[in-house]
């Protein structure tokens, strides 16, 4: 198809966000929204834009290749690759931290302001990158979940067609408690989707 792997962007583009690189026109595979930046993956390659002040933007040579998975925070990014979170950008701290058992065995990764949460061998991760608190994992996300995502001081896991979430409580309707193939969160809500809806 002529616009396959095509990044589209709309909204606000005060931060430069809407500028879509030419290296993402064609053949990008995930995308992440941030705090006024954009990542993309392309053959393993995170393009990025936005983020007039360049810290979130400026990929490291180490997530130029072979990356998996990719998040974007507020003014900061991730990338997955052999199973290693790469963190780049800034906390009101200073550089994002990422803690020891994220350097291997990561799948799946997400992120919301100065937190993320990732997928570590079929458990939940979760840390702030400002080294500030982050609510304990759940012992029912802490094997056999495939997905996570996180919004504005809450966690989602989707594990087996199951939405299981924590923190600020939002809680999951019953109709997300079964049957779910992806999950996203937002400031104050969450989405599942439905096998077959």
């Amino acid at each position: 198809a002529l616009d396959a792997g095509k990044v589209v962007v709309w909204g606000d583009g005060s931060k430069g966000q809407r500028a879509v690189p030419a290296d993402a026109l064609s053949g990008v595979t995930a995308i992440a929204a941030g705090g006024y930046h954009t990542l993309a993956l392309k053959a393993g390659k995170v393009i990025a834009w936005g983020d007039n002040s360049g810290v979130a933007t400026k990929v490291p040579a180490e997530a130029q290749s072979e990356v998996t998975a990719i998040a974007a925070g507020d003014s900061l990014s991730y990338a997955v690759k052999a199973g290693k979170v790469i963190a780049w950008g800034k906390t009101w701290k200073g550089a994002p931290e990422v803690p020891a058992e994220a350097a291997s065995g990561v799948t799946a990764i997400a992120a919301f302001g100065t937190s993320a949460v990732a997928v570590k061998d079929g458990g939940v991760i979760a840390w702030e990158a400002a080294g500030d608190y982050t609510p304990p994992v759940p012992v029912e996300a802490q094997s056999g979940v495939s997905e996570v995502s996180m919004g504005q001081g809450f966690y989602l896991a989707l594990k087996a067609g199951k939405v299981i979430s924590w923190g600020s409580f939002i809680p999951v309707p019953d109709e997300a408690l079964s049957g779910v193939t992806a999950i996203s969160a937002g400031d104050g809500f969450g989405l599942a989707l439905k096998a077959g809806k």
